[in-house]
C-alpha cells in the first residue's frame, strides 16, 4: 500500500495505472513462475532429510526475507524531498503533479480531520467493496488453481503446479495492456466492469462443466478468470489513488481499501473445501457471486463520478483546480475564485478542498 501511495504523489493520474500494474503485476507473474518454481523445487524432495513442499517454503520465504531487508533502502522519498533529484528536478516533478492534480496534491501538515473525511466520504466504502471483491477473486484463484487442476485430470500436484502457469503468465500481458489502454483513455470504471463479467463467465463455465468428463473446458475457464481479475487489482488501486484528496485524505482512503483487500484474503482462503472436489461449487459460487458485486459497484461508480462530473461542469465551467494567483494573475485568478464561490477562503481551507474542489473533476 505505502508503494502505491507514493506513486501517486510521484505521476500524474493519466500516468498511474501503467505504474502502478508494473509494481502489482509482480503478483501475477508469481502466479506463472511460482508455479515452475514450486515445480522445480519439489524436486528437491529427500535432501537434508526435508520433504520437496519443505523446501519449497524455505528457499521462497528466504528469498522474500532477503529483499525486505534490503528494499528500505531503495524506497523514494516525496518528490519534494527526493535527494537523488536536483532542486530544479524535484521542482519540475512536483509542478507537473500539480498541474495534473490540482488541489489532490497540495502538501499539508497532517491533521485528523483528514482520515475523518475520508471516512466519511461514501466513495471510500464504494472501491472498499469493489477492491474486496476483485481480490477476493484473484487470491482464490491463486491459491487454488493447482488444486482444481489436480481433479481435472488426475495430474499430480508437481504437473498441476506445472499447468498453473499460462493462465497467470496470460494475466501479465493483459494486466500491462490493460493499465496502458486505461491511462491512454483516461478511464477506470469500464475496464473493470469488462473484465470482471470476463471473470464471472469464466466461474459459471466451471460450475456448468463437469470436471472430469470435460477437463479442457474447465482448464480454458481458468483462464478467463485469472484473466479476468488481474487487472482489476491495479487498476482499482490507481482509481482509489485518483479519486481522493488531498495528500492526507487519500492516504487514509487508499488504507481503507487496501484493508479491505486484505481480509479478502480470509475469505478466499476458506471457499475452496476438500471435501467439495471435483466440482468445487461453493468456492466457484463464491467468487461468481464477488466478480459481479465488483462489475455492479463499479458500473456504479462510473455513472456517479460522470454525474458529479457533469454536475460541476454546469455549475463552476472550467476544471482546473491547480489555478493560482502565479499561473493566471492574481485579477484572473481573483475571478475564478468568485465563479468557484471559494472568494475569501484562506489557502489553508482551500487546501483541505482536495476532491470536493469546485475544479477537480474525477476519473471515471
Amino acid at each position: 500500500m505505502q508503494q502505491s501511495f507514493f506513486l501517486t504523489c510521484w505521476y500524474k493520474r493519466s500516468e498511474l495505472n501503467l505504474r502502478v500494474s508494473i509494481f502489482f503485476a509482480g503478483a501475477t507473474l508469481s502466479g506463472a513462475f511460482g508455479g515452475l518454481l514450486a515445480y522445480g523445487i519439489s524436486r528437491m524432495d529427500g535432501i537434508g532429510g526435508k520433504a520437496g513442499w519443505s523446501w519449497i517454503f524455505i528457499i521462497e520465504g528466504l528469498l522474500t526475507l532477503v529483499v525486505a531487508c534490503v528494499s528500505p533502502w531503495f524506497l523514494t522519498d516525496f518528490p519534494a524531498e527526493a535527494k537523488f533529484l536536483t532542486p530544479e528536478e524535484r521542482e519540475q516533478a512536483v509542478a507537473r503533479v500539480k498541474v495534473d492534480q490540482g488541489a489532490m496534491s497540495v502538501d499539508t501538515a497532517f491533521a485528523w480531520h483528514y482520515v475523518a473525511d475520508a471516512m466519511k466520504d461514501y466513495r471510500t466504502y464504494c472501491l472498499g467493496l469493489v477492491y474486496l471483491s476483485i481480490a477476493e477473486c484473484f487470491f482464490a484463484v491463486s491459491l487454488f488453481t493447482p488444486t482444481i487442476i489436480a481433479e481435472l485430470g488426475k495430474w499430480t500436484r508437481a504437473e498441476s503446479n506445472l499447468l498453473s502457469t499460462p493462465p497467470f503468465f496470460l494475466a501479465f500481458i493483459v494486466t500491462i495492456s490493460s493499465a496502458y489502454f486505461s491511462d491512454r483513455i483516461g478511464s477506470r470504471g469500464i475496464f473493470n466492469v469488462g473484465w470482471m463479467l470476463l471473470t464471472a463467465v469464466g466461474y459459471v463455465i466451471l460450475i456448468a462443466t463437469d470436471p472430469v468428463a470435460k477437463p479442457g473446458v474447465s482448464y480454458f475457464a481458468l483462464f478467463l478468470t485469472v484473466t479476468g481479475a488481474s487487472p482489476c487489482i491495479s487498476n482499482t488501486i490507481a482509481w482509489s489513488g485518483g479519486t481522493f484528496g488531498p495528500v492526507y485524505k487519500r492516504a487514509a482512503a487508499m488504507g481503507f481499501v487496501f484493508s479491505c483487500g486484505n481480509a479478502s484474503g480470509i475469505i478466499s482462503s476458506l471457499v475452496y473445501i476438500t471435501t467439495d472436489k471435483p466440482h468445487f461449487y461453493r468456492g466457484h459460487g463464491v467468487c461468481l457471486a464477488f466478480a459481479l458485486v465488483a462489475a455492479g459497484m463499479s458500473a456504479f461508480l462510473v455513472w456517479d463520478f460522470k454525474r458529479e462530473n457533469a454536475r460541476r461542469d454546469k455549475l463552476y465551467g472550467t476544471a482546473n483546480s491547480s489555478i493560482t494567483p502565479e499561473s493566471v494573475g492574481p485579477e484572473a485568478f481573483a475571478e475564478q475564485m468568485k465563479v468557484w464561490g471559494l472568494e475569501g477562503k484562506s489557502p489553508a481551507e482551500l487546501a483541505r478542498l482536495g476532491d470536493k474542489h469546485p475544479g477537480f473533476r474525477y476519473i471515471a
